[in-house]
């Protein structure tokens, strides 16, 4: 879990410069699935404020 960790204190980070929108328009939206009920949980969390999906591998069976 501590490289999805990573990877979103970066989108964070470069979600909160404006650097990403002044050039591309609307910041992305960051989708990640996993396999189990907890890491979507977490997932979820560590995601507070950016605009993004967690899914689980039964979600999209």
């Amino acid at each position: 879990m501590s490289e999805n960790e990573k990877k979103i204190l970066l989108y964070r980070e470069l979600h909160n410069t404006g650097k990403w929108q002044a050039k591309n328009g609307v910041f992305p939206e960051i989708m990640f699935v996993t396999t189990t009920e907890y890491r979507c949980k977490r997932l979820i969390d560590l995601l507070n404020g950016l605009n993004g999906k967690v899914l689980t591998l039964d979600d999209i069976k």
